[in-house]
């Protein structure tokens, strides 16, 4: 019988490691965020493993404002909604947006990722919504459920809505890409909505995907220049475009 050298004994040793790293690899070693949703403005709930795919820890974070009709300056009733989750980097990209409906509301989103174990524990507040009027109108409205929207309205723009935006499409509940949760069915529902928009709104909407406060919003649809209040629309300045297979998201 051959004896072991101390050589061979290192070899051994070094296949077994190297075995028992592929071995954790394959099992799905992933990232562990904090994952929760609630109507706050941060939430803590518990820890979960992600699914190896995901490779950040991300907080979706929206402020609706259901504000008077005429004004659109006196608020009737403010919503912080937070929802923490495990996401991939190439979905990470995304600037605070400012979308106003009129009476479906006025919603800011942000979505923020980082990299490491927990590192989504902390939230930073989101910047208040500019309510002070432009000068810029565009029509809207706003409807769940449904693929159009009949019951229009002319919304008075504010602070950094420069643009109108009409879109009609899916909206869906993200994925909570956790590994307690791998194979849930993902709930979706048509959705329809016109109003003011934010550049960083359109730019999110032209990529292919936007957040309506935490519903991920995959449509058809145009954005363009708002008009001078009383004045001639703008050329539009995006041709109908699809965009493409659903990414995820609904928190209400």
């Amino acid at each position: 019988m051959q004896k072991t050298t101390p050589l061979m004994h290192s070899l051994i040793v070094l296949w077994l490691n190297t075995g028992m790293l592929l071995f954790w690899a394959n099992k799905g070693e992933s990232l562990i965020c904090e994952i929760c949703s609630g109507a706050e403005t941060t939430c803590a709930n518990e820890t979960q493993n992600c699914l190896p795919v995901l490779n950040k820890c991300a907080t979706l974070q929206s402020e609706s404002i259901v504000t008077e009709q005429e004004t659109q300056l006196e608020s009737l009733e403010v919503m912080h909604i937070t929802n923490k989750l495990c996401i991939h980097s190439k979905d990470c990209n995304e600037d605070l947006t400012v979308v106003n409906m009129g009476k479906g509301g006025v919603m800011s989103t942000k979505l923020s990722c980082c990299a490491g174990i927990l590192c989504n524990q902390k939230v930073l507040p989101l910047p208040p919504i500019n309510r002070t009027l432009n000068g810029k109108e565009c029509k809207g409205c706003f409807g769940l459920h449904k693929t159009s929207c009949q019951q229009e309205e002319v919304v008075h723009c504010t602070g950094e809505q420069m643009y109108c935006v009409e879109l009609y499409g899916t909206a869906s509940i993200r994925n909570p890409g956790t590994i307690e949760a791998a194979g849930q069915r993902i709930p979706k529902t048509e959705i329809a909505l016109k109003g003011c928009a934010s550049e960083t709104f359109c730019d999110a909407f032209h990529k292919g995907w936007v957040h309506v406060s935490t519903l991920v919003v995959i449509a058809e649809g145009d954005c363009w220049l708002a008009a001078d209040r009383g004045g001639t629309t703008p050329l539009r300045i995006g041709g109908a475009f699809l965009l493409g297979l659903l990414l995820m998201k609904i928190l209400i």
